[in-house]
């Protein structure tokens, strides 16, 4: 459920109920995603509640389209955790081998830097 919104919902209006960025329309939203394990997109492992960031999908009012480079990602990674898609704190996506490597394996993702494009979107583990 995206934080503000109905119970059960995860409607997401930016300058509502979640704040508005600055970059490229993001919106960012809460959720408790538990532990994921084998999702067609998400690194396994516990994630808990979550902040999560990133353009409108083509579902109304959900955040979670790609919104950075996966050079981009990297450094934000970098800087504030890990370097590293698939563990740590901050987390990307599989996202068909756009913004990283195609592989179910953490501990060997690794951000595709070689593409110029918007692939990535995020996440960020709060620990709880």
């Amino acid at each position: 459920m995206a934080a503000g919104a109905a119970s059960g919902s995860r409607t997401v209006v930016l300058g509502v109920n979640t704040p508005r960025s600055k970059i490229n329309n993001m919106g960012y939203t809460t959720y408790d995603w538990g532990t994921l394990s084998g999702t067609a997109y998400s690194w396994d492992g516990y994630y808990g509640h979550v902040l999560q960031f990133g353009t409108q999908e083509a579902t109304p009012d959900i955040y979670e389209a790609v919104v950075f480079k996966p050079e981009e990602m990297w450094n934000i990674d970098t800087k504030m955790d890990d370097g590293r898609p698939g563990t740590g704190k901050l987390r990307t996506y599989f996202l068909g081998g756009t913004c990283t490597n195609v592989t179910t394996d953490p501990a060997v993702g690794e951000y595709l830097l070689n593409n110029p494009n918007v692939a990535c979107w995020g996440t960020f583990s709060m620990g709880f």
